[in-house]
């Protein structure tokens, strides 16, 4: 194989793994969070009202929903309550498990 034909074989390899990836995860609406829980598994819960709940797993939910730190699901925490007393307007990406939950992959707080 010459090395243009390998060049082009990982480039098209390393374009389809980052589709694969990527193509799980969803963005949220830019939401207002209205309920924000710690269950006692230590997930994290945060409402956004019509636009459902998404959690912060503390046991893992199948492959695309993995288990979370408590440093990561304390850092979301965090950052949801700010959303709540700020008033501002909180972004999540998710990845849909197989239970069926929105297992929260990012999130930030929007000005």
């Amino acid at each position: 194989m010459t090395f243009k034909k390998l060049i082009a074989a990982l480039s098209v390899a390393a374009a389809l793994t980052l589709a694969a990836v990527s193509a799980h995860a969803s963005d949220s609406p830019d939401m207002t969070i209205t309920d924000v829980r710690f269950g006692r598994d230590g997930g994290l819960f945060i409402n956004a009202g019509s636009n459902g709940w998404y959690w912060g797993s503390a046991t893992a939910d199948g492959a695309l929903c993995p288990l979370t730190t408590v440093d990561t699901r304390k850092a979301w925490l965090s950052i949801a309550q700010a959303s709540i007393l700020s008033g501002k307007k909180l972004h999540v990406v998710y990845d849909t498990c197989s239970s069926g939950n929105r297992g929260i992959r990012e999130m930030w707080l929007l000005n």
